[in-house]
């Protein structure tokens, strides 16, 4: 986030509400009010408050509520969503590139795929925005045309020359002034500058909820050409499986788009879909197996290995060092969780200086607390613990060799969540929390 403020500072306001919006469980729960409201449209303060209420039963006192409602409303205000202060009114935030695309990523590490990526939508506005262009067809298939026609650079200078920035002005070509003059100095035919919105509205439609699998790949094949010729492409699903595992419907759409990108572009397209399970864990999504003919099996270990190698990875300098204070330290790694099934074993000798400052023991543990709490097994996934993983580095990056991740750091980074879904009680939580501040004074 820090990358994207330096380069776009407009945008902060965006990419806070983002990152929020990522972490906090209210402030998620509170969209559904703010995305039904129409700009103009005025959201009293008890509206959110019943609405949070309903989504969190017995959760606030109304104290808390009330004053949770003003926060949210406050957060939403700050990036553009709302305005006023007594009465908030909806309002639209301005698009900003930065803002967007870290809104993008993040969503990639929720795992928000599978049904928004198989859509032909969707999956040319990967192909698009791969290649530098906007995810929204309309704009594409606009400036494709303009490109073929080597009109692009044209119309772009011009804009520029205008003291405007192209990119932001091709966002709202319909009625921005400075596009709609760039545009009728380019092709003068349209006769005055006023026939210049309705050629453009006539010709590429405002809002494309759905396109054929011809027109996608029509525009796919136009967007990646070069001098004639397609070059190798690679798109990856990732995590398909986890959405469309019982929606046969959404299986029949990957089935189509993938046979129709294998066999419609010469061959020089590759889709890769990745999941959490094999595919022919159900009937819904065996018939995926033979649009995709190689298959690639993950075992728990290249987990481990994943997670070694990007968040516990060492300098070669620093091994020999670590590995002789485990060798001090021995016999007291020994003794954790002794006389239990995760206790230590004798190949935990080649784990501990690629685990540390993670013990293999802490690791199992941390293992069965996920599944434990996720029978489902989300929770239990690679970047699940990617995330636990290095949240638990942070916490002791800057103490001296030899410090230990403790083994109930795991609570902090999953009590919020278990609240959320009833797996913990609220009482407790807040008992937890009680005894833990004296701690953080301290």
């Amino acid at each position: 986030m820090r990358r994207f403020a330096a380069e776009a500072p407009d945008a902060l306001p965006l990419l806070a509400l983002t990152c929020v919006f990522c972490r906090d469980p209210q402030l998620r729960a509170s969209f559904v009010l703010i995305d039904a409201l129409k700009p103009g449209e005025v959201l009293p303060r008890a509206q959110m408050e019943a609405h949070l209420a309903s989504v969190f039963p017995e959760r606030f006192s109304p104290i808390m509520l009330a004053g949770l409602a003003t926060r949210v409303g406050v957060t939403w205000a700050a990036a553009d969503h709302l305005q006023g202060r007594a009465a908030r009114m909806r309002t639209l935030p301005t698009p900003i590139p930065a803002a967007s695309t870290y809104a993008m990523f993040a969503g990639y590490l929720l795992g928000l795929r599978g049904d928004c990526l198989v859509s032909s939508v969707r999956v040319l506005g990967i192909v698009l925005s791969s290649i530098g262009l906007p995810e929204d067809l309309s704009v594409a298939r606009l400036m494709l045309d303009l490109r073929d026609d080597d009109r692009l650079d044209e119309l772009r200078d011009r804009i520029a020359a205008a003291g405007k920035d192209p990119d932001a002005e091709f966002d709202r070509f319909y009625t921005s002034r400075p596009f709609l003059d760039a545009y009728f100095a380019t092709y003068p035919h349209l006769g005055d500058v006023k026939n210049v919105s309705a050629a453009l509205r006539a010709q590429y439609a405002v809002d494309i909820d759905e396109v054929g699998i011809a027109e996608m790949l029509n525009v796919i094949r136009r967007a990646l050409n070069r001098n004639g010729q397609l070059p190798c492409t690679v798109i990856v699903l990732d995590e398909i499986q986890q959405f469309s595992s019982n929606n046969a419907d959404l299986a029949h759409d990957v089935q189509e788009v993938v046979e129709a990108l294998s066999k419609e572009m010469d061959g020089k397209v590759l889709v890769i879909g990745t999941g959490q399970s094999a595919l022919t864990d159900t009937p819904t999504l065996q018939r995926l197996m033979g649009r995709f003919t190689t298959k690639v099996h993950l075992k728990d270990n290249d987990v481990e290995r994943v997670v070694r190698t990007v968040v516990l990875q060492k300098k070669e300098e620093a091994k020999p060092v670590i590995a002789d204070l485990v060798s001090k330290r021995s016999g007291e790694i020994a003794r954790q969780r002794k006389s239990t099934r995760i206790a230590t074993r004798a190949d935990d000798d080649q784990g501990y200086v690629p685990d540390y400052p993670l013990l293999p023991v802490r690791r199992r543990f941390w293992e069965q607390v996920l599944h434990s709490c996720d029978p489902s097994g989300t929770a239990a996934q690679m970047r699940t613990q990617l995330r636990v993983t290095h949240e638990a580095c942070r916490l002791v990056a800057e103490q001296p060799l030899g410090a230990i991740i403790p083994a109930d750091l795991i609570y902090d980074q999953l009590a919020t969540e278990l609240v959320t879904t009833g797996e913990l009680q609220k009482r407790f939580q807040e008992a937890q929390d009680q005894e833990a501040l004296p701690e953080r004074r301290a």
